[in-house]
Protein backbone atom coordinates (compact mmCIF):
# COMPACT_ATOMS: atom_id res chain seq x y z
CA UNK A 1 0.00 0.00 0.00
CA UNK A 2 1.69 3.65 -0.97
CA UNK A 3 2.87 5.74 2.17
CA UNK A 4 1.05 9.30 2.37
CA UNK A 5 4.47 10.68 1.40
CA UNK A 6 4.21 8.50 -1.80
CA UNK A 7 0.52 9.63 -2.66
CA UNK A 8 1.82 13.37 -2.20
CA UNK A 9 4.56 12.91 -4.42
CA UNK A 10 2.68 11.31 -7.03
CA UNK A 11 -0.08 14.36 -6.59
CA UNK A 12 2.78 16.54 -7.19
CA UNK A 13 3.53 14.77 -10.23
CA UNK A 14 0.63 14.46 -11.54
CA UNK A 15 -0.67 17.80 -11.68
CA UNK A 16 0.30 19.12 -14.70
CA UNK A 17 -2.48 16.20 -16.30
CA UNK A 18 -5.18 16.57 -13.95
CA UNK A 19 -6.50 19.62 -16.68
CA UNK A 20 -6.45 16.75 -19.49
CA UNK A 21 -8.53 14.62 -17.52
CA UNK A 22 -11.16 16.69 -16.75
CA UNK A 23 -10.95 17.28 -20.28
CA UNK A 24 -11.61 14.06 -21.08
CA UNK A 25 -14.09 13.38 -18.84
CA UNK A 26 -16.18 16.20 -20.18
CA UNK A 27 -15.31 14.58 -23.26
CA UNK A 28 -17.08 11.27 -22.03
CA UNK A 29 -19.49 12.06 -19.72
CA UNK A 30 -21.14 15.57 -21.16
CA UNK A 31 -22.21 17.81 -18.84
CA UNK A 32 -25.95 17.96 -18.18
CA UNK A 33 -27.88 20.77 -15.64
CA UNK A 34 -30.79 18.68 -15.33
CA UNK A 35 -30.86 15.23 -13.59
CA UNK A 36 -31.76 12.29 -16.00
CA UNK A 37 -31.19 8.88 -15.64
CA UNK A 38 -27.73 7.58 -17.16
CA UNK A 39 -27.52 3.81 -18.70
CA UNK A 40 -27.46 2.25 -15.22
CA UNK A 41 -31.02 3.82 -14.49
CA UNK A 42 -29.28 5.86 -11.81
CA UNK A 43 -30.14 10.02 -11.22
CA UNK A 44 -27.77 11.56 -12.40
CA UNK A 45 -26.38 14.93 -13.09
CA UNK A 46 -23.63 17.23 -13.62
CA UNK A 47 -20.62 15.47 -15.03
CA UNK A 48 -21.69 12.26 -14.31
CA UNK A 49 -22.58 12.76 -10.69
CA UNK A 50 -25.21 9.88 -9.11
CA UNK A 51 -27.24 11.16 -6.92
CA UNK A 52 -27.16 9.49 -3.23
CA UNK A 53 -28.53 9.91 0.04
CA UNK A 54 -29.72 13.85 0.59
CA UNK A 55 -29.35 14.62 -3.07
CA UNK A 56 -32.02 12.51 -4.13
CA UNK A 57 -34.71 13.87 -1.95
CA UNK A 58 -33.08 17.28 -3.36
CA UNK A 59 -33.63 16.83 -6.92
CA UNK A 60 -35.95 14.79 -8.69
CA UNK A 61 -36.02 13.93 -12.47
CA UNK A 62 -35.69 16.77 -14.98
CA UNK A 63 -34.98 19.20 -11.96
CA UNK A 64 -32.56 21.92 -12.69
CA UNK A 65 -29.53 21.76 -10.19
CA UNK A 66 -27.98 24.87 -9.29
CA UNK A 67 -24.59 25.73 -10.56
CA UNK A 68 -22.61 26.26 -8.00
CA UNK A 69 -23.94 22.59 -6.84
CA UNK A 70 -22.99 20.94 -9.79
CA UNK A 71 -19.25 22.69 -9.62
CA UNK A 72 -19.28 21.68 -5.84
CA UNK A 73 -19.82 17.88 -7.12
CA UNK A 74 -17.56 18.12 -9.91
CA UNK A 75 -14.74 19.18 -7.92
CA UNK A 76 -15.11 16.64 -5.11
CA UNK A 77 -15.78 14.08 -7.71
CA UNK A 78 -12.69 14.71 -9.92
CA UNK A 79 -10.68 14.77 -6.87
CA UNK A 80 -11.51 11.70 -5.55
CA UNK A 81 -11.11 9.85 -8.91
CA UNK A 82 -7.76 11.71 -9.39
CA UNK A 83 -6.38 10.71 -6.16
CA UNK A 84 -7.29 7.21 -6.34
CA UNK A 85 -5.97 6.82 -9.90
CA UNK A 86 -2.50 8.72 -8.61
CA UNK A 87 -2.44 6.28 -5.86
CA UNK A 88 -3.04 2.99 -7.87
CA UNK A 89 -0.19 4.38 -10.15
CA UNK A 90 2.11 4.12 -6.97
CA UNK A 91 1.17 0.83 -6.28
CA UNK A 92 1.87 -0.17 -10.54
CA UNK A 93 4.86 1.36 -9.79
CA UNK A 94 3.91 3.84 -12.70
CA UNK A 95 5.32 7.29 -13.28
CA UNK A 96 2.27 9.49 -14.22
CA UNK A 97 4.33 11.94 -16.08
CA UNK A 98 6.03 9.46 -18.08
CA UNK A 99 2.84 7.74 -18.66
CA UNK A 100 0.47 10.49 -19.16
CA UNK A 101 -2.17 8.74 -21.27
CA UNK A 102 -2.77 5.87 -19.23
CA UNK A 103 -2.87 8.46 -16.26
CA UNK A 104 -5.34 10.25 -17.86
CA UNK A 105 -7.51 7.49 -18.48
CA UNK A 106 -6.85 5.92 -15.16
CA UNK A 107 -8.48 8.85 -13.95
CA UNK A 108 -11.12 8.23 -15.77
CA UNK A 109 -11.68 4.53 -15.12
CA UNK A 110 -11.60 5.32 -11.35
CA UNK A 111 -14.84 7.99 -12.17
CA UNK A 112 -16.45 5.96 -13.87
CA UNK A 113 -16.62 2.77 -12.12
CA UNK A 114 -15.68 3.89 -8.67
CA UNK A 115 -12.18 3.87 -6.96
CA UNK A 116 -12.43 0.63 -6.34
CA UNK A 117 -12.75 -0.56 -9.80
CA UNK A 118 -10.07 -3.08 -9.31
CA UNK A 119 -11.95 -5.11 -6.84
CA UNK A 120 -14.77 -6.36 -9.56
CA UNK A 121 -12.41 -5.94 -12.27
CA UNK A 122 -9.42 -8.49 -10.50
CA UNK A 123 -7.95 -10.42 -13.42
CA UNK A 124 -7.26 -6.67 -15.41
CA UNK A 125 -5.70 -5.14 -12.03
CA UNK A 126 -3.76 -8.71 -11.34
CA UNK A 127 -2.08 -8.49 -15.23
CA UNK A 128 -1.34 -4.77 -14.49
CA UNK A 129 0.09 -5.27 -11.69
CA UNK A 130 2.36 -8.47 -13.23
CA UNK A 131 3.40 -5.88 -16.13
CA UNK A 132 1.20 -7.88 -18.78
CA UNK A 133 0.36 -5.19 -20.13
CA UNK A 134 -1.34 -7.01 -23.32
CA UNK A 135 -3.37 -9.47 -21.28
CA UNK A 136 -4.47 -6.78 -18.87
CA UNK A 137 -5.52 -5.09 -22.18
CA UNK A 138 -7.56 -8.31 -23.54
CA UNK A 139 -9.25 -8.94 -19.91
CA UNK A 140 -10.77 -5.19 -20.04
CA UNK A 141 -12.65 -6.02 -23.11
CA UNK A 142 -14.35 -9.49 -21.35
CA UNK A 143 -15.90 -7.69 -18.85
CA UNK A 144 -19.98 -6.32 -18.36
CA UNK A 145 -18.45 -3.04 -18.28
CA UNK A 146 -16.90 -3.28 -22.27
CA UNK A 147 -20.52 -4.70 -23.13
CA UNK A 148 -22.31 -0.96 -21.56
CA UNK A 149 -19.51 1.45 -22.58
CA UNK A 150 -17.54 -0.44 -25.32
CA UNK A 151 -15.76 3.11 -26.51
CA UNK A 152 -14.20 3.93 -22.72
CA UNK A 153 -12.81 0.41 -22.70
CA UNK A 154 -11.18 0.78 -26.00
CA UNK A 155 -9.67 3.82 -24.57
CA UNK A 156 -8.57 2.11 -21.62
CA UNK A 157 -6.92 -0.73 -23.62
CA UNK A 158 -5.04 1.55 -25.98
CA UNK A 159 -3.52 3.49 -22.64
CA UNK A 160 -2.53 0.14 -20.77
CA UNK A 161 -1.28 -0.98 -24.52
CA UNK A 162 0.61 2.27 -24.36
CA UNK A 163 3.01 1.39 -21.69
Amino acid sequence: MPSVTDVEQAEGEGASLFPDFINLLHDEEGYRERVYKDSEGYLTAGLGHKLTGNDLKLYKLNDRVPDEILQEWEKKDTEKAWEAALSQLIELGIDAESSPEFTIVLGSVNFQLGTSWYKDHKKTWSFLKAGNYKEAAEEAARSRWYRQTPDRVVTFQRAIRGL
